[in-house]
């Protein structure tokens, strides 16, 4: 299964990301909403997207609205909001 997480908090996002590739998820880490809609237009395809609602360029909701424009991925929120 192939992730997006999109989290600007290295701490955070360096916990998520080894335990989910400990559990064999390929893991696509970004800081920043513009990273995010650059790699979802890209050619390969992600499974989910664990999205942090604060970020330092946009919103994580909106984010979320712009994710849906343009694909149908499920998103999990994860935040400490």
């Amino acid at each position: 299964m192939r992730v997006l997480l999109v989290e600007d908090d290295n701490r955070v996002a360096g916990a998520l990301v080894e335990g989910l590739r400990r559990q064999s998820f390929d893991v696509d880490r970004v800081g920043t909403a513009q990273l995010a809609l650059e790699r979802l237009g890209g050619s390969i395809p992600f499974d989910v997207i664990l999205l942090d609602l604060g970020l330092p360029d946009l919103d994580g909701l909106a984010l979320c609205h712009r994710v849906r424009e343009i694909s149908e991925v499920p998103i999990i929120m994860v935040t400490a909001r």
